[in-house]
């Protein structure tokens, strides 16, 4: 299938337009027969502008060998702060760094034509995936001088294009390409593959001995922050292994007890509903438009019409999202729930909005309401990570040591091949560890007072052990509540995801849509609900410690076999 096309004219002869593929086309000479141009293509000719005003200081040097030296697009000599536009309209399929503690941007615009220009090397991103650009819009913001703008564009079939050559700027005046807009139009690919096609595109820069110096504080800053990294792992899974058995059922024991005072009684039964309430969904990691387990939820039974039923959507312009749109930035989600509560809020000022999320989408909703302000009246999360989650955490540690970042790097391209989409180096998973800065800066104390909060976990979940989904460590606040259920009076491995369906979960919803406190637990569900939760840990944490020392071990090995010469204390 012929993606995009250029229409060439010449005028050495009378004009006459040639319709070529778009390699072929951009590789030869368009002729300039204005009126008929503007005539035939300016209805739906894409045409492309330079993403700032400086100056083109290395151009278009295609490798000879997919990993040679060379370079894939053309670099521009930009001033600090100096903003970077769209070269012209499309969708942000990729906006973020490339790894989880490098500290360049990049942005990737799919456009109509199927081609996809990058901006690599910013400061700073203003766009975030799914956003829709017009030309000249703000993308970001450009570093220190020392960092040139790489500005690439590549092709439908994979293969890099002269950027020069889109902007008509190849130093012929005579040379401009027309591409217009293929028929079939282009889908985004997943976070992962766009990052993948970011990292190739830039491939063969790194040689360049203007950016070295650059290149080396970076890296000796991201060197730290995973030591850093690696040690908060280390030293959590430590603390958590190490506190003794009796303990840990004093400290449950007297949490119950603190509880007693608030708690309703388990005869006491669940309001119906009475009056109209607008809900929002928000699934969780992996989840999608329409294929979300927060879905399950039984909005029926709490009284909600299907007309008040909304799924928030991942995707910034609101659109169906998919479940690499979940791997991005909980904080930037935040905000936009946060902007979608009070949209609806300021559309139905007589009507209670309430907001039910499961598992990373109570992060997003914790969020939006502690940080970014929003007051729904009720919020309800399903097994939701607000402590951080022990597999988050290995997968912090692993991802700290330069082997285990090879092996997620190397598995998310294995899966985002396939069907599941899972990156296993995306941000969001990463943010969810314990020990993350997310986790470690979101407000515990930030809900506000009109705004009644429960917390529901599973007691056997693997994945959030119920000690994790509690809103906070210490206490207890007047508005906030934690409990704990065996969906379907069960206890199994699969109890993450049916936790939202289940009739104990329906009824602790519907407790706290009438402010009611969670049902009391006798102190032997308390027990058997931290022994569950403290094996979950306890395996993860195992498992992780395990893996970051294996990834210790590794880099260690390979450090000897590199500064070692002519094989000396090689591996064996």
């Amino acid at each position: 299938m012929v993606l995009a096309r250029a229409a060439i004219t010449a005028t050495v002869r009378p004009p006459v337009r040639i319709t070529v593929g778009v390699i072929v086309s951009l590789a030869l000479l368009a002729a300039t027969a204005p009126e008929a141009a503007a005539a035939d293509h300016e209805p739906q000719a894409v045409e492309y502008r330079p993403p700032v005003d400086a100056m083109v200081i290395d151009g278009f040097r295609p490798p000879t060998t997919p990993y040679g030296p060379g370079n894939r697009g053309i670099d521009y000599a930009t001033t600090e702060e100096q903003p970077v536009r769209a070269a012209a309209d499309g969708e942000v399929t990729f906006a973020g760094r490339i790894g989880a503690s490098a500290s360049a941007v990049h942005v990737t615009v799919l456009h109509r034509d199927g081609i996809r220009t990058t901006y690599s090397f910013l400061a700073t991103a203003t766009v975030r995936r799914g956003d829709h650009v017009h030309q000249g819009d703000t993308l970001g913001t450009t570093g220190p001088p020392t960092t040139a703008l790489h500005f690439g564009a590549r092709a439908p079939n994979d293969v890099y294009l002269n950027p020069l050559v889109l902007l008509g700027q190849t130093g012929d005046s005579r040379q401009h390409a027309y591409l217009v807009a293929d028929p079939h139009p282009t889908e985004p690919l997943t976070e992962a593959q766009e990052r993948h096609l970011v990292l190739e595109a830039i491939r063969g820069l790194i040689d360049r001995v203007r950016q070295l110096p650059h290149q080396l504080a970076d890296r000796a800053l991201d060197d730290a922050q995973r030591k850093i990294d690696l040690a908060r792992v280390l030293v959590d899974d430590a603390a958590d292994l190490s506190i003794p058995i009796p303990i840990q059922l004093a400290l449950d024991a007297l949490r119950w007890q603190r509880v007693q005072a608030t708690c309703t009684p388990p005869h006491t039964p669940a309001p119906e509903p009475t009056a109209r309430r607008i809900v929002i969904l928000v699934g969780g990691l992996g989840s999608a438009t329409g294929d979300a387990a927060v879905l399950d939820t039984d909005t029926e039974a709490l009284g909600y019409a299907p007309e008040d039923v909304h799924q928030f959507s991942y995707r910034a312009s609101g659109e169906p999202y998919g479940p690499s749109d979940t791997q991005g930035d909980i904080a930037e989600q935040g905000k936009r729930l946060a902007a979608v509560i009070q949209a609806t809020q300021r559309q139905h000022p007589a009507i209670p909005v309430d907001v039910i999320a499961h598992s990373q989408g109570g992060l997003v909703a914790r969020s939006a309401i502690t940080t970014h302000h929003a007051a729904p009246a009720t919020v309800v999360t399903l097994a939701t990570p607000h402590q951080g989650t022990d597999l988050a955490t290995a997968g912090a540690g692993i991802d700290a040591t330069t082997s285990g970042h090879l092996v997620l790097g190397a598995a998310s391209a294995v899966t985002s091949r396939t069907a599941a989409t899972l990156d296993l180096n995306a941000t969001s998973i990463l943010q969810m560890s314990e020990t993350s800065d997310f986790i470690r800066n979101l407000p515990e104390h930030g809900w506000p007072p009109s705004t009644h909060v429960v917390s529901i976990a599973a007691r056997a979940d693997p994945v959030v052990p119920n000690h994790q989904t509690r809103l906070e460590q210490t206490n207890v606040s007047a508005n906030t509540y934690d409990t704990v259920v065996s969906p379907h009076g069960r206890n199994t491995l699969l109890d993450h995801a049916r936790l939202p369906g289940s009739p104990e979960a329906t009824q602790e919803i519907l407790r706290a849509l009438n402010r009611q406190a969670p049902t009391c637990r006798t102190l032997e569900d308390a027990f058997a609900d931290g022994v569950a939760g403290r094996q979950a840990s306890y395996t993860a944490d195992s498992i992780g410690t395990a893996l970051a020392l294996a990834g210790i071990y590794a880099d260690y090995r390979t450090r000897q076999t590199i500064m070692s010469p002519f094989g000396r204390n090689r591996l064996r």
